[in-house]
C-alpha cells in the first residue's frame, strides 16, 4: 500500500488537464459526480470508479441511482483516504486489461485511483475525474502524463 506524503498534496490540487463541461466517448471516469454525469448524458464509460461520496459527504441519491443503473460488472475494493491499496491498484489493472465495461466501487476513497488509471491505461485513453470546487478534468494520456504520474506514485510512502 502506498500513502500520499504531506508534501505531495499541494501538487495534486492542480488539475492534470483542462476543466471541461462535457464528457465524451467511452472514456474512464473517476468520481461519483463525473461518472454520474457521463452516464446520464449517454456516455458508456469503459471503467467507472466511484465511492458513493462527493466532497467526503454521501453522494446524493440521484447521483448514486444513475451509477447503480449502469448495468455492468461491479468489483468492490477497499482503499483508505490518501492511499493506493494493492487491492484497488490490482482492480484498476485488471479492468484495463479486459474488454468489458466495469464499475469499481470503492469502500473508502477513490480520489487517488486516477493515478494508477493514468499509469496503466494505453496512450491516447481519455480519463475524466472530478476536481473539487473546479469541475471535471479531462486527461488524454500521453507519455508526459504517464511519467508525471509514475513519479508521483514512486514518491509515495510505502506502508
Amino acid at each position: 500500500m502506498k500513502k500520499l506524503r504531506l508534501e505531495q498534496r499541494a501538487g495534486l490540487k492542480e488539475p492534470f488537464g483542462p476543466i471541461v463541461q462535457e464528457i465524451r466517448g467511452n472514456a474512464i471516469t473517476v468520481g461519483d459526480q463525473c461518472s454520474s454525469k457521463a452516464i446520464a448524458n449517454g456516455a458508456e464509460p469503459r471503467v467507472v470508479i466511484y465511492d458513493r461520496r462527493i466532497k467526503r459527504a454521501p453522494a446524493p441519491k440521484e447521483v448514486s441511482d444513475v451509477i447503480d443503473a449502469y448495468d455492468v460488472k461491479t468489483v468492490k475494493v477497499k482503499n483508505d483516504a490518501g492511499t493506493l491499496s494493492d487491492e484497488a491498484i490490482n482492480a484498476v489493472k485488471e479492468a484495463l486489461q479486459g474488454n468489458e465495461r466495469i464499475k469499481i466501487e470503492v469502500e473508502g476513497e477513490e480520489d487517488l485511483l486516477v493515478l494508477p488509471v493514468i499509469e496503466n491505461a494505453p496512450l491516447g485513453t481519455i480519463v475524466y475525474y472530478g476536481q473539487p470546487n473546479k469541475g471535471i478534468v479531462e486527461i488524454t494520456i500521453t507519455e508526459d502524463t504517464k511519467k508525471r504520474t509514475s513519479e508521483t506514485i514512486s514518491n509515495m510512502e510505502e506502508i
